[in-house]
C-alpha cells in the first residue's frame, strides 16, 4: 500500500501511527467478520491439528524472534507471546487476535510504502485475507477522513455565522459613528479639512514671506530720506528709469549749449527748463513709488493675518477631528479585524467542503495479493541451512570462549606474556624413571634441553663469584627435583664447581635421584647439630656435591 499524508508535517510519525492502526484488534476484528473466519477451519478450531514436533519447533522459533519483534513492533514480551499462539479460537471475539498473529505488516525503507503479508495454510485464504486487510484499511481510512473533515467543517459553519454576525455589527457601529459624530471627513480620499490646512498653510507661508519682502522695500526707503533713487525698488520703476534717462540727456544738451552758446543763449533758457521740469517728474515719481510701496505693505500686513486667521480655524478643525479620529480608528480597525477573520474562515469552510465531497484517497492499494504457488513454512532448505550456521557460529563461539578462558601455560611465549620472565629452555617429557637424568641414558633432545638451560643460565650470570639458583613448582610432582639435579650436573659437567642443596622439608627426593643417604642433611645443619663438612656429599662427579 502507499501512504500519502494530508496535513501532517511528520511523515514518519504519520506512518507509525497507520501502522499501529493496521495491527490494531478494531481492524482485525472488522476483517473477522468480513471473511466469515467462524467458518474456516484452519481458526475456529476444527483444521488439522499440527504434531508435536511441529509444535516444538514453532515455540522454539517464536522465543528465538521474540527479542526481533520486540523491537521493531514496540510491543511488551507478554502481547508478543500472546499474539503468536493465538493461531486458533472458538471465541468469535478473539478471531481478531487470531488473524493478527498471522499479519505481518512492514514499511518499505525509505518510502512511504507498507508491505502486508498474511500466513496461512489455505493460500487462497492467505491471499484473501491479506487483501481483505488492505482494502478494508483503505476505506475505513477514507470514511474517517471525510467523517473528521465534515466535523471540522461543520464547526467552522457555525464560526462563521458568529463572526458574520461580529462583522455586521462593527460596520453598523461604524456608520452610526460617522452620522453622529460628522466624522466622513476621516475615510481615505475624503479628508478635506486636512487638505485645507495644508494648502492654507502654504499660502501663509507665501503671504508672510511677500509681507517681509515687502516691509524691506518700505525700511529701505524710509531710510533713504529725501534721495531713494538708489533703492532697487524704485530703479526698477519704469517711469523713473525713463525720467533719469531722459534728465541724464538734458544734462548733457545743457553743457553742449553751455560751451558753444553761453548761459543767456535762448537755447540754453529752453534746456534749463526742460532739465527742471524732468526733475520735478522724477520726484514725484518717487513719491509715488514711495507711497505705492506703503501700500503694497499694508496689503500683504491685511492679507497675512487674514490667511494666519483661516489657518487657526483649520487647526482648531483638525485638531477636534484628530480627537474623533482616535475612536473613529479603533472602530475602523475591529471592523477590518473582523472582516479579515470572517475571509479567512469561510475560505477554510469551503476548502474543507471540496476536500469532503471529493472523496479522495490517501491510501492506495498498490499491488494486490496473488495465491502464492509454493508454502512459504516450512522452508526445509533455509532452516537446515540458518541451524548450520547457527550452529558453526555457536561452535566457533564456544571454542573462542573457551580458549579466553583458559589462562594455563602452553608455550613458552605464554611464559613471557603473562609471567613477566625471561624464557630459559623447554624439557621434553622421557617416559620411564621417574628422575630421569642426563648422565644416564636418556634422549639426545633431553640432555640437549638441559645443555641450553645451562648456556642460558650462563649468560645470564656473566660475573665472577658465587651463583644461586632456585628451582620451585607450584605443585608436587612436576619434575623441579629432576630439573635441579640435570642442571647441576649440567654446570658440573661444564666444569662449574656445584653445590646442590635439598630444601624441600616435607618431600625430599634428591638423594633418591642421586641414590645418596639422608642420614644428615640441612635440617640438622640448621639446628646446629652437624657441621657443614659433616652434611655435605660428594658425588661421582668431582665438580658436585649435594646436601
Amino acid at each position: 500500500m502507499l501512504f500519502r499524508s494530508i496535513g501532517s508535517t511528520d511523515i514518519e510519525l504519520y506512518m507509525q501511527t497507520q501502522l499501529r492502526i493496521i495491527r490494531g484488534r478494531d481492524l482485525a476484528g472488522r476483517v473477522a467478520q468480513e471473511l466469515h473466519l467462524e467458518n474456516v477451519p484452519e481458526f475456529n478450531g476444527r483444521g488439522p491439528k499440527p504434531t508435536g514436533l511441529a509444535q516444538s519447533i514453532s515455540t522454539i522459533k517464536r522465543y528465538a524472534a521474540l527479542p526481533y519483534r520486540m523491537i521493531t513492533q514496540s510491543t511488551s514480551p507478554a502481547a508478543v507471546l500472546r499474539d503468536a499462539t493465538a493461531t486458533t479460537s472458538s471465541n468469535p471475539s478473539e478471531y481478531g487476535d487470531a488473524l493478527l498473529s498471522h499479519l505481518e505488516v512492514e514499511q518499505v525503507r525509505g518510502s512511504q510504502l507498507v508491505d502486508l503479508s498474511f500466513q496461512s495454510a489455505d493460500p487462497q485464504f492467505a491471499a484473501k485475507a491479506a487483501n481483505a486487510f488492505a482494502e478494508r484499511y483503505a476505506k475505513e481510512n477514507l470514511s474517517m477522513k471525510v467523517a473528521a473533515l465534515e466535523s471540522s467543517a461543520g464547526w467552522l459553519t457555525g464560526e462563521v455565522e458568529k463572526q458574520e454576525k461580529l462583522v455586521r455589527d462593527s460596520d453598523l457601529a461604524l456608520a452610526k459613528y460617522k452620522e453622529t459624530q460628522d466624522a466622513g471627513a476621516l475615510d481615505s480620499g475624503q479628508n478635506i479639512v486636512v487638505a485645507r490646512l495644508n494648502s492654507m498653510s502654504d499660502d501663509l507661508v507665501k503671504a508672510r514671506t511677500e509681507r517681509i519682502q515687502k516691509e524691506s522695500v518700505y525700511r529701505q526707503l524710509q531710510a533713504a530720506g529725501p534721495d531713494p533713487e538708489a533703492i532697487t525698488a524704485v530703479l526698477n520703476n519704469g517711469s523713473v528709469q525713463t525720467l533719469r534717462l531722459q534728465i541724464s540727456s538734458l544734462e548733457q544738451e545743457r553743457a553742449r549749449v553751455t560751451e558753444r552758446y553761453g548761459e543767456k543763449h535762448p537755447d540754453y533758457q529752453k534746456v534749463i527748463g526742460q532739465l527742471a521740469n524732468a526733475k520735478r517728474l522724477l520726484t514725484e515719481e518717487i513719491a509715488k513709488a514711495t507711497l505705492t510701496a506703503k501700500n503694497d505693505l499694508d496689503q500683504a500686513i491685511s492679507n497675512e493675518r487674514v490667511l494666519q486667521e483661516n489657518v487657526n480655524e483649520a487647526k482648531s478643525a483638525a485638531t477636534a477631528l484628530g480627537r474623533k479620529g482616535v475612536d473613529y480608528a479603533v472602530l475602523l480597525r475591529e471592523a477590518e479585524s473582523n472582516r479579515a477573520i470572517y475571509n479567512q474562515l469561510l475560505t477554510r469552510e469551503k476548502e474543507l467542503r471540496v476536500v469532503a465531497n471529493s472523496r479522495t484517497y490517501n491510501v492506495r492499494v498498490v499491488d494486490k495479493a496473488d495465491v502464492p504457488s509454493e508454502p512459504f513454512t516450512p522452508n526445509h532448505r533455509r532452516d537446515w541451512t540458518y541451524a548450520l550456521m547457527v550452529g558453526l557460529a555457536l561452535g566457533v563461539g564456544l571454542a573462542f570462549l573457551i580458549d579466553y578462558l583458559d589462562d594455563s601455560v602452553k608455550t613458552p611465549d605464554d611464559i613471557t606474556r603473562h609471567l613477566k620472565l625471561r624464557f630459559l629452555g623447554l624439557v621434553p617429557i622421557v617416559p620411564g624413571e621417574r628422575h630421569p637424568l642426563i648422565s644416564g641414558p636418556v634422549p639426545h633432545d633431553f640432555g640437549e634441553a638441559y645443555r641450553a638451560i645451562r648456556t642460558s643460565l650462563a649468560a645470564q650470570f656473566s660475573h665472577n663469584g658465587p651463583r644461586i639458583i632456585a628451582t620451585a613448582s607450584t605443585q608436587p610432582l612436576e619434575g623441579k627435583t629432576t630439573t635441579a639435579v640435570n642442571i647441576a650436573i649440567a654446570l658440573a659437567v661444564g666444569g662449574q664447581r656445584v653445590l646442590l642443596i635439598d630444601a624441600d622439608m616435607r618431600r625430599p627426593s634428591v638423594h633418591k635421584a642421586l641414590r645418596m643417604h639422608n642420614d644428615r642433611g640441612l635440617s640438622q645443619l640448621l639446628a646446629g647439630q652437624a657441621r657443614m663438612r659433616e652434611v655435605v656429599q660428594r658425588t661421582h662427579d668431582p665438580n658436585l656435591m649435594c646436601i
